[in-house]
């Protein structure tokens, strides 16, 4: 848990100086951040992308997120019970799935809206990404190689430290988000604001988009995948083939999308706005 919580800059218009957050910054200077490529993280071996799926079958992150897409069929979503609804495991995976896909179309349309972060404890071999938790998944299935913030607490990577007008320039630019600084004892996490409206409006037009009904399959898949798949004629339908391996591109889905075709399966949005 952060020791404390600081409003950098807010919708009221208050907003700290950059001395006050210099101030801020330089104790952490200690924890050695840094500015790593993703390709680097992974060259490092650093960054874990590995997930369990009914705590028995591994799989890549990107696949365990991409195939819990197909959970959406008879789910229901309210802002006003959004913890409610995040306490079940299953729906939290599919909302992150939703989340994955929606930050999947930023990068693909705009672009990340903020530097994701990542720790590296001294006595881990894999870093731990927040806030960013779920764009390095999002980074890793479209390829795009984007920097994180590093606190590199046992200054593994041989990488030069950040100064605090490198780090600061990262994140000082957002003028029109909210801001706030996280304190821990070993870094200092930036936050800036989601549109969070946009992603739960997202959430709801993806469960409608099944119309109350699972996904069709015209073709075959994995054998831990065929529960997935319905019997009865549904909005969302899939050709071909759908291993494990296949699920990562149900990440590329959003639900003004007719046709997503890929290598193995074509899927139709029988549904689209």
């Amino acid at each position: 848990m952060p020791m404390e919580h600081i409003a950098v800059q807010d919708h009221e218009g208050r907003q700290l100086t950059d001395e006050q957050v210099k101030e801020l910054f330089t104790p952490y200077l200690k924890s050695n951040p840094k500015l790593i490529s993703f390709d680097r993280a992974k060259a490092e071996g650093i960054y874990n992308n590995v997930a369990m799926y009914k705590e028995e079958f591994r799989m890549e992150s990107i696949d365990f997120y991409g195939l819990y897409f197909l959970y959406g069929w008879n789910l229901n979503f309210e802002e006003s019970k959004f913890h409610e609804f995040m306490e079940d495991h299953h729906r939290n995976c599919f909302f992150h799935a939703v989340k994955l896909q929606w930050l999947v179309d930023c990068i693909k349309t705009q672009g990340l809206y903020s530097v994701p972060q990542a720790i590296l404890k001294e006595n881990k071999h894999h870093w731990f990404a927040h806030p960013g938790q779920f764009r390095v998944h999002a980074i890793e299935y479209t390829d795009s190689n984007e920097d994180f913030v590093l606190w590199d607490i046992g200054d593994k990577i041989d990488l030069p430290k950040l100064t605090f007008e490198e780090w600061w320039k990262l994140y000082s630019h957002h003028t029109e988000r909210s801001i706030f600084f996280a304190k821990f004892e070993d870094k200092l996490e930036v936050h800036v604001g989601e549109e969070r409206i946009e992603l739960y409006g997202q959430v709801k037009d993806t469960i409608e988009c099944f119309g109350g009904k699972k996904a069709t399959l015209e073709g075959t898949c994995d054998p831990i995948l065929e529960d997935l798949f319905g019997k009865e004629e549904s909005n969302i339908k899939i050709v071909g083939h759908v291993g494990i391996e296949d699920c990562r591109h149900f990440l590329d889905f959003m639900p003004n999308k007719k046709i997503i075709e890929k290598e193995n399966f074509t899927l139709y949005n029988n549904y689209h706005k």
